[in-house]
């Protein structure tokens, strides 16, 4: 018996059921209707790689996504296969009306480990290692969507995600994700224990040039002693000063820089220098409802992007710790909705896409979003190490992280459950 008997077509789950938006370029939708079930194949086209994506692990992700499609196997044993083999029997045996009953449904059980064992079996003999962990997480994990996984609109949550004077935040962002604190004196020419390593970048200058209060808040502190790095926050509440900058029923968003600029602060500072909201996720609302809380001439300061997030994604992220959202450019928008299509944005706004960064995907996919990668090194002879660093040739990618108290998070998470018990209806 082949690999590929292994690979057959039953009736279709969860996995690639109709979803009526548009995943981006580079994503064609092929609906197959049955009166039992609709699903959909992702016939993948060929496109421009992301840099740094290995071409090979893609391809074999995306075998991996069209055999599964309608996989009946795989549809019984996902979320399944954490559970000791003891837990499998007993609960056939528990199922069951007697002892003929939970023999034929042991029989059918261990028929679809046998299956799902030997596709993992086959992955892993033809050195398919990033199929072979992606379809090994599903089994074992209800909350893992495949790379290229699409999910029905009715089992999503609408997410959109707010900026205001995107034009001058993004360059804000930008400097976050690329320079160190030290150039904000160096840029100026004040003194400080390490200005050589700090070379003024080209980004530096145009966070100058785009906060033009930004150069004598800076002199202000250092004159005042009061290098506590409140200097950003200042000129960024300038910037936005006539709109709003709380809203009910959001979660405020922060830079996931805040560690790395803290360690290049020439003085110290403090955290609050990047705790200050950068833009708002609102879960469960709708882009017409933010851009309806302000008024026509203000919409012109603010730009939104839309998501449809899976509802399961929220359900195992209640804390939105390990929540990030990610922007990346309008050329690369395409790659990112063929591979993670419950996760992207529908569009572009501002030539930027936006994608929710969670671990409900693949780690090495959102590594390689991110724009880094683990290497592996020796470490003496007792064992091994391993270090992440940027792609060559890549810029680091700009990233936000939630930072919300508790009143808020109870809010946002009392708005999901109304979704949840909309979607058991």
């Amino acid at each position: 018996m082949s690999e590929s008997d292994f690979f057959f077509p039953l009736s279709a789950g969860r996995l690639f059921e109709s979803r009526p938006l548009s995943h981006g370029g580079g994503c064609n939708v092929r609906r197959t209707l049955s009166r039992r079930s609709t699903s959909e194949e992702i016939v993948m086209s060929e496109g421009t790689i992301v840099p740094g994506v290995d071409t090979g692990a893609s391809n074999e992700l995306e075998t991996l996504v069209r055999k599964l499609i309608g996989h009946g196997a795989f549809e019984r044993c996902r979320d399944s296969l954490q559970y000791s083999v003891i837990d499998t029997i007993e609960r056939a045996i528990r199922d069951s009306t007697g002892r003929t009953d939970a023999q034929a449904r042991l029989y059918a059980v261990l028929a679809d480990v046998y299956v799902m064992g030997s596709m993992l079996a086959g992955l892993k003999f033809n050195n398919q290692q990033r199929a072979y962990k992606e379809l090994r997480k599903a089994l074992m994990s209800r909350n893992f969507f495949l790379t290229g996984e699409t999910v029905p609109l009715g089992q999503t949550v609408p997410v959109t995600i707010l900026m205001l004077e995107p034009a001058k935040t993004f360059i804000l962002l930008q400097w976050m994700a690329e320079a160190r604190t030290a150039e904000l004196y160096a840029h100026l020419g004040i003194p400080f224990r390490r200005m050589e390593e700090a070379p003024v970048q080209e980004v530096t200058r145009r966070l100058f040039a785009e906060f033009p209060m930004l150069e004598n808040r800076v002199r202000q502190g250092h004159e005042a002693k009061q290098d506590c790095g409140t200097e950003l926050e200042i000129a960024f509440k300038e910037t936005i000063a006539g709109l709003p900058d709380s809203f009910p029923g959001s979660l405020p968003l922060i830079t996931s820089e805040m560690e790395r600029l803290l360690d290049t602060n020439a003085t110290g500072g403090c955290g609050s220098m990047f705790t200050f909201p950068v833009a708002w996720m609102f879960p469960g609302k709708e882009q017409s409802e933010i851009l309806g809380l302000f008024d026509r001439k203000d919409q012109e300061r603010v730009t939104t992007w839309q998501l449809h997030v899976p509802l399961m994604t929220f359900q195992f992220n209640g804390t939105f710790e390990y929540v990030k959202i990610g922007m990346h450019p309008e050329s690369e928008h395409a790659q990112w909705a063929r591979r993670m299509p419950p996760f992207v944005s529908k569009g572009v706004t501002r030539s930027h896409g936006a994608l929710f960064h969670a671990t409900s995907t693949d780690y090495d996919t959102l590594e390689e979003y991110c724009n880094k990668m683990t290497n592996e090194t020796p470490d003496g002879p007792s064992g091994r190490t391993w270090n992440t660093v940027a792609i060559p040739g890549t810029r680091p990618r700009i990233l936000m992280r939630v930072r919300a108290d508790r009143n808020q998070i109870t809010e946002v998470n009392s708005l999901l459950k109304q979704w949840e018990e909309r979607a058991a209806t």
